[in-house]
């Protein structure tokens, strides 16, 4: 897989409101998981809905289902 900068994707915060569409959503994972995604995201100064809504939009191009 490619290597795509998270730059390229999103910028850290949310969009304004109005702007999009956004739903909550429930996500099962393991405790250790959690906690690796709490300390990246606390040095990149976002929120943990943040950081979700960036691993998936690369997860997407990664998968070539989107383009950066």
């Amino acid at each position: 897989m490619a290597k795509v900068a998270v730059k390229e994707i999103t910028k850290p915060g949310r969009p304004l409101k109005g702007n999009s569409r956004r739903v909550p959503i429930t996500i099962f994972t393991e405790t250790d998981t959690v906690d690796a995604v709490d300390e990246t995201r606390k040095k990149m100064s976002i929120s943990r809905s943040d950081f979700y809504e960036t691993a998936v939009k690369l997860y997407l191009v990664e998968l070539g289902v989107t383009k950066a």
